[in-house]
């Protein structure tokens, strides 16, 4: 059973906490990484040349991609972080890092090899959600609040498996050669499970320290409720790009696509030619439009202009 924390600290406690200088150093480290986010879960530049290029079987150089993104994804790290937070038994700490191992490596193979695609802003702000219900899990608010416990266990599967989306969305961003795809993307997610045992084996250090300072159990509440903030952030910064991107492709529909009123026709010796711009919506959707992931922006082809003789 995961350990939940009861609320009942006494407020002086809480206070204490949240005037506690560590606090502030969380706080400082929590706004440099939103600052860095960009950098800290894409994928670098020389990454990206060489999943573009790779042609053929790629293990090793693949799987040292999947660990290297699980190591640097900080909303994955923050919610195994919530995970294990009050799990102290091996065997439980394993039961739910398997639970989530399988959710997202379900989803991260079925969504790349079916090409399943997904919206990344959408699924980013679910894995922000994951963090602040484990959070709240943490601090007992569910119960609390509404008088029951959901099953942690099924909501760390099912979390996983939109980390699993996330993870496919990264992968989606390029175009993979078909040489080799399927021995790719194992690799790459057997990578990613070897930087989750990674990152796994550095928290666990951390809390076994923590633990034992004698400090943990006044701090604790104070550390979800940051985890539980670090969540709201992710969310908010997911959804506020979802819906910016919205707004700028409605306006985009409606100015790019507006047919040109007609101009007059041009004599030219005995013959009359117009010209005219050439808008074809269905055309210009399939053929000029791309979405770029790789700074998530849309760009739309321009009108064809027909030649007069």
């Amino acid at each position: 059973m995961t350990k939940t924390f009861a609320m009942t600290f006494p407020h002086q406690w809480i206070e204490s906490a949240l005037r506690s200088r560590w606090l502030a150093f969380i706080g400082i480290g929590l706004l440099s990484l939103m600052a860095t986010s960009a950098f800290a879960h894409g994928v670098a530049e020389d990454d990206k040349l060489f999943i573009e290029q790779a042609s053929g079987m790629q293990l090793i150089p693949f799987m040292y991609l999947g660990a290297k993104h699980m190591v640097t994804g900080y909303d994955h790290l923050l919610f195994l972080f919530g995970v294990i937070f009050f799990l102290y038994r091996m065997r439980e700490i394993g039961i739910y890092v398997t639970l989530f191992a399988v959710g997202h490596s379900a989803t991260l193979l079925y969504g790349v090899l079916s090409d399943t695609h997904v919206n990344p802003y959408l699924v980013d702000a679910i894995i922000g959600l994951s963090v602040v219900y484990k959070a709240l899990d943490n601090i007992g608010a569910f119960k609390r609040v509404l008088g029951f416990q959901p099953n942690t266990k099924a909501a760390v599967l099912i979390f996983g498996f939109f980390h699993g989306f996330g993870l496919a969305t990264k992968l989606q961003e390029f175009t993979l050669s078909q040489e080799g795809l399927v021995p790719n993307i194992l690799a790459f997610n057997v990578g990613v499970e070897l930087g989750q045992l990674l990152a796994l084996a550095a928290i666990l250090i951390a809390l076994g320290f923590w633990r034992r300072s004698g400090a943990f159990w006044h701090q604790a509440f104070a550390t979800n409720v940051v985890l539980m903030a670090a969540g709201f952030v992710l969310m908010g910064h997911q959804m506020t790009r979802y819906f910016t991107l919205r707004i700028e492709g409605s306006r985009y529909d409606h100015t790019q696509y507006a047919p040109a009123p007609e101009p007059a026709p041009i004599v030219q010796g005995d013959r009359h030619c117009t010209r005219r711009r050439s808008c074809n919506p269905d055309h210009h959707r399939a053929a000029g439009r791309a979405w770029h992931r790789s700074n998530r922006d849309w760009q739309g082809a321009g009108a064809d202009y027909a030649q007069c003789p």
